[in-house]
């Protein structure tokens, strides 16, 4: 498969939270498919995203409460996958690699641009920080 790079779209937005590409379109069939698998229907808010989000992800970090035997994160109550996705937020770390990998690109990169409109809504703030700075 060839990309088209300059027009292929990078990002969208769901909830005011960016989802990285590359995106394919929906399909019903697969979702079907898994809640056969699952044996249960998926929430409405998650399916809403997975229809949206195109095989895209979100990079974000949440804070789990400890439970044994690892974290998990479940979505009962239909609006548990909506809370989640409030409580995302960018580990800094993240962010300083996030702009390392696109600092020294052209000012006018798509890929650029759109990792500075995520760093301006997530983390304000993060020009001043020293790795951020020219």
């Amino acid at each position: 498969m060839i990309h088209d790079f300059e027009h292929e779209e990078l990002s969208r937005w769901y909830r005011g939270r960016l989802v990285g590409g590359p995106f394919r379109p929906f399909d019903q069939d697969e979702l079907d498919a898994l809640e056969r698998e699952v044996g249960l229907a998926l929430p409405a808010a998650y399916r809403s995203f997975l229809e949206m989000a195109g095989g895209g992800s979100l990079a974000y970090s949440v804070h789990l409460s400890a439970c044994e035997p690892e974290p998990l994160q479940g979505f009962e109550d239909p609006d548990d996958f909506d809370a989640y996705l409030d409580s995302l937020f960018i580990d800094p770390d993240m962010a300083k690699d996030a702009w390392a990998e696109v600092a020294d690109s052209e000012s006018s990169d798509r890929w650029r641009r759109t990792v500075e409109e995520w760093l301006d809504k997530e983390l304000p703030g993060w020009r001043a920080e020293a790795w951020a700075l020219p």
